[in-house]
């Protein structure tokens, strides 16, 4: 007998908690020194903008989430979601002024929000026939 699917979908749970912890370090990455080297220091509003950027785009790209996972199958969706990701991470990791690794964040949270809230519900569906197998 092969793995189980809920172990499955338990790594791809794991992989979507791993992501969300660049919202809870990002606000004191904007202190560290080689930060305020490269973008200066931010005023609170401005750190405010950086830190949320990544929520507010990832609320709504997770509102088409949804009709992009029905439309191309939740495996394809987590995979437009993750190259969205990557490519908003790249950006930020090559960012040569804040204008730009603010853009990165808006676009690694878009990727978030395509990906995440579709692999929640894949890793909340792991086998639909093997649920109606013990439903019959």
């Amino acid at each position: 007998m092969g793995p189980s699917p809920y172990h499955g979908s338990s790594n791809i749970v794991d992989l979507g908690i791993c992501n969300r912890f660049d919202t809870g370090m990002i606000s004191p990455v904007t202190t560290m020194p080689y930060f305020v080297s490269a973008f200066g220091n931010l005023d609170p509003a401005l750190r405010g903008i950086v830190v949320s950027c990544v929520m507010l785009s990832a609320t709504i790209a997770s509102l088409f989430a949804g009709a992009l996972a029905d439309k191309l199958g939740r495996p394809r969706a987590v995979a437009i979601g993750a190259l969205v990701n990557g490519l908003g991470a790249a950006l930020e990791a090559g960012a040569a002024n804040l204008p730009m690794f603010i853009v990165g964040r808006v676009v690694l949270g878009a990727g978030q929000g395509l990906m995440l809230s579709t692999e929640y519900v894949y890793a909340g569906f792991p086998n639909q026939n093997l649920m109606k197998a013990y439903q019959s």
